[in-house]
C-alpha cells in the first residue's frame, strides 16, 4: 500500500492481515508510516495521537511483532485466534514539537467541545450531549460493540437529547457521531 499519495511514495506490504498507521502534517504531506503484524495476524480499532506518544488498539492472534521499525518485539495471544491489545509508541522530539505546532494552528474554541453520554454506565436511555455538532444538520449515528460491528445505526437531530439502549447486550459499546467532517467516538457501558 502506498501512503504517500504523491511522486515519491511510501510503500508498505503485509504478508497477511497487519495493522498500519501513519501520520501527516498540516500540509498533507506523510511523516510516517508503519506496520504491526507479521507472521500473525494484528487488526487496529482506535487510535490515538498524544504529547505521550502514538496509541494503537485492537485484535491480534498467534505471534504478531509489534516493533514498527526493524527489531522484534513478538508476542503470542493466549487464546492463538484473537486477543485485544494496546501499544504505545514514544514519540521522538521533532514529531512532539510538529504535533504541537499543528494542533496549536488547528484547534480552535469550538472544536474542543465534546460529545457528552450520559449516565454512564446506563440501562435503558441514554443521554447525548451534542456539544461540537452543528444544531441545524442531521448527525449519523453508529453504536458499535468493542469488535467495531455496529449494533445500532440511525440518523438523529442534536434536537434529540437521549437515545434508548434497552435493546443492546451488557457490556461496553462505542458511539459513534459523525456530521460533516465532524466525527467523535464515546465509549459507554450498557447495564
Amino acid at each position: 500500500m502506498d501512503f504517500d499519495g504523491g511522486t515519491e511514495g511510501a510503500n508498505r506490504t503485509s504478508a497477511g492481515i497487519d495493522a498500519f498507521a501513519a501520520h501527516y502534517n498540516a500540509n498533507g504531506g506523510l511523516d510516517w508510516a508503519k506496520g504491526i503484524g507479521s507472521p500473525g495476524f494484528a487488526v487496529s480499532i482506535a487510535a490515538a495521537l498524544t504529547e505521550d506518544g502514538y496509541y494503537l488498539g485492537g485484535l491480534f492472534g498467534n505471534t504478531v511483532n509489534f516493533d514498527p521499525y526493524n527489531g522484534s518485539a513478538d508476542r503470542t495471544s493466549n487464546s492463538g485466534s484473537g486477543d485485544l491489545f494496546v501499544a504505545r509508541y514514544r514519540l521522538t522530539k521533532q514529531l512532539k514539537k510538529d504535533q504541537k505546532n499543528e494542533i496549536s494552528n488547528a484547534i480552535t474554541k469550538e472544536d474542543q467541545k465534546t460529545l457528552i453520554l450520559f449516565p454512564n454506565p446506563t440501562d435503558e436511555i441514554l443521554g447525548i450531549d451534542w456539544s461540537g455538532f452543528e444544531s441545524d444538520e442531521s448527525v449519523e449515528v453508529r453504536i458499535m460493540d468493542l469488535l467495531g460491528r455496529p449494533v445500532m445505526t440511525r440518523t438523529m437531530s442534536t434536537d434529540e437529547t437521549a437515545i434508548d439502549v434497552t435493546g443492546l447486550s451488557p457490556g461496553y459499546h462505542l458511539f459513534q457521531a459523525r456530521q460533516n467532517d465532524i466525527t467523535q467516538v464515546q465509549r459507554f457501558m450498557k447495564k
